[in-house]
């Protein structure tokens, strides 16, 4: 189960979801679970930060935006659309895209819970 986080330095609500984030994959450690943290921001310098004080748990890929803009990058190859930051992606182990949600609100959070029902459905005894 992969969840793909696309965020941005400067990005408040991006920033407020790592926690979540970071509790989530505590939880699933050992788990067939990892997270893999998509970095929209047309430098590095400013996530870097970030990550220097802040532990981020996953993997982090950075899309450049430029790239983008020439159709040479993942996004555009993926065919994603990002509407809105955060912009959180759970795939199931088979590859299909189970649940989408952008912004974060604790309240309204949804990827913790599709994430647990979707490990649990890949270490069920068949």
């Amino acid at each position: 189960v992969v969840v793909l986080e696309f965020w941005f330095a400067n990005c408040g609500p991006c920033r407020a979801r790592i926690p979540a984030s970071n509790a989530l994959a505590k939880e699933m450690k050992g788990k067939p679970f990892t997270t893999v943290w998509v970095v929209t921001d047309a430098a590095l310098d400013a996530p870097k930060r970030i990550r220097a004080n802040t532990p981020i748990e996953g993997q982090h890929w950075w899309v450049k935006p430029e790239a983008e803009k020439r159709n040479l990058g993942p996004l555009e190859h993926w065919n994603v659309l990002i509407d809105g930051y955060p912009s959180v992606w759970v795939i199931d182990h088979k590859g299909v895209l189970r649940h989408h949600q952008t912004g974060y609100d604790p309240a309204t959070d949804k990827v913790p819970e599709v994430v647990r029902d979707l490990v649990k459905k890949v270490e069920a005894p068949r």
